[in-house]
């Protein structure tokens, strides 16, 4: 069995961190008690674009594109929008 590739590991290797940046985001980011992820898009140091593309790389699964599933925007009629946010 493979080994899953952790998030920041996969930044190093596309060249989007330095893993000297990578241990320092790592210790700021335990003190600030967010997701490396979270981290590093809020303090600037990666886009959010960036991050979502390794972590859909990381998990398997294919990155939400609203051209192949589009809203339905007859749902809105239906779900209310308070509910709406409690299941996203």
């Amino acid at each position: 069995m493979r080994k899953k590739k952790r998030l920041g590991e996969m930044l190093v290797e596309e060249g989007l961190l330095t893993e000297e940046q990578l241990q320092t985001a790592l210790q700021e980011q335990k003190a600030a008690g967010q997701k490396l992820g979270q981290f590093l898009v809020h303090r600037n140091i990666c886009r959010e674009d960036d991050i979502v593309n390794m972590l859909s790389r990381q998990l398997r699964i294919d990155r939400y594109d609203p051209s192949r599933y589009p809203l339905d925007m007859e749902l809105a009629e239906i779900i209310d929008a308070d509910t709406a946010k409690k299941r996203a």
